[in-house]
């Protein structure tokens, strides 16, 4: 074996052996390959790139089949100097890719130096007048890439408050078990909460039993009888909700949940809601902070267009039409041309008779052609 070879295999000995130094050994080195044999829950990052465009077609899908074409081109392009192991790197990286987007992030590690190594020739040989036109074209891009994510998340240092003020709340006024809660949000009230409180679910579908989520969990959110089944055996006393959850079983929980007289609302935010079972241990949070459906008080918006946006959703899925229209007349006061809010209110107006209906509709056609 020559000097390379050796090292090379050295060191994939070596990541081998690496792999075995988890808490579950030979179990946690191959679970990557056998995580999702008892899956009851289909999750968007598990699926492949056709099955989601043809839902959605999401730009992330979009920058992957450029990126991937450009690779495979400059393949084409550098072919009698193509290296063999460089082909087979970016063939197994844009399979695992297509195959679920949760390895979007592998495909940008695997090929992004054999993505520089390749064009690093192309660009050798182009001529003065192209390269220039490559450097002016660059920026251009990044910052077209730039405004296209500052756009939805804004731009800048800092995370998401997501869960954070709703956990908060929950620890600060000391609720207790059995808690209810959505897939979604599960993770992270598992880092917030535990030892001291119990989830119902996590975002870890492997976990759990398929039988469990298909024929409890899921059921339980589309029936209230169900609900009110199993709430007789956990014995709920909270319910910590994320309503960005897109599925319909959670859409018909909520809209439920908010109308059942033996649940109160004590907190809701730009992301989550918080519900206390009415009984005596939590009366005195509900005086406190209680509040009837038709006079919600959301925490943390502050203003702000997504969280105004985020807010509009969940009055949405809850059917609380008259507070989803003031929502969205609260959007354009930050964003006078957000379409779906123009949309919305333009159908609203109309289905009303109000001559409002018009000039929304006019600005409609005016922004969102």
């Amino acid at each position: 074996f020559s000097k390379k070879t050796k090292i090379l295999g050295t060191v994939f000995l070596l990541s081998l052996f690496a792999t075995l130094l988890n808490p579950n050994g030979i179990i946690g080195a191959t679970y990557p390959l056998f995580f999702q044999q008892n899956y009851g829950y289909t999750i968007e990052e598990n699926q492949n790139i056709f099955f989601l465009w043809e839902l959605f077609q999401k730009q992330t899908i979009l920058y992957f089949a450029i990126s991937s074409f450009l690779l495979l081109s400059s393949f084409l392009i550098l072919f009698k100097k193509t290296r063999l192991v460089d082909l087979l790197l970016s063939a197994f990286f844009i399979f695992l890719a297509t195959s679920a987007i949760r390895n979007f992030p592998l495909f940008v590690f695997g090929t992004f130096f054999v993505f520089v190594y390749n064009y690093s020739f192309i660009l050798s040989k182009l001529s003065s007048n192209i390269k220039k036109l490559f450097y002016v074209l660059l920026p251009i891009v990044l910052i077209f890439l730039i405004f296209n994510v500052s756009a939805k998340k804004g731009f800048g240092f800092g995370v998401e408050s997501g869960a954070t003020k709703g956990t908060d709340f929950f620890l600060k006024n000391n609720l207790q078990n059995p808690l209810f809660n959505n897939f979604d949000i599960g993770s992270y009230l598992d880092y917030r909460f535990y030892p001291k409180i119990n989830v119902f679910i996590d975002s870890r579908p492997e976990s759990y039993p398929a039988d469990f989520i298909k024929n409890t969990y899921i059921p339980m959110q589309y029936d209230e009888k169900i609900f009110s089944r199993f709430d007789n055996s956990y014995n709920f006393n909270s319910i910590f909700f994320s309503y960005l959850d897109q599925t319909p079983w959670a859409n018909t929980f909520l809209y439920k949940i908010v109308r059942n007289p033996k649940w109160k609302i004590v907190y809701i935010d730009d992301y989550s809601i918080i519900l206390v079972k009415d009984n005596e241990q939590n009366k005195r949070l509900i005086t406190t902070y209680g509040m009837d459906i038709n006079n919600l008080k959301f925490s943390n918006l502050n203003d702000n267009f997504l969280s105004f946006v985020k807010a509009s959703i969940f009055l949405n899925k809850t059917g609380l039409k008259d507070q989803e229209i003031e929502m969205y007349e609260k959007i354009l006061t930050v964003n006078p041309n957000y379409c779906p809010a123009l949309y919305n209110l333009s159908l609203y107006y109309s289905n009303v008779n109000s001559d409002l209906s018009r000039a929304y509709s006019m600005k409609l056609q005016n922004f969102c052609k």
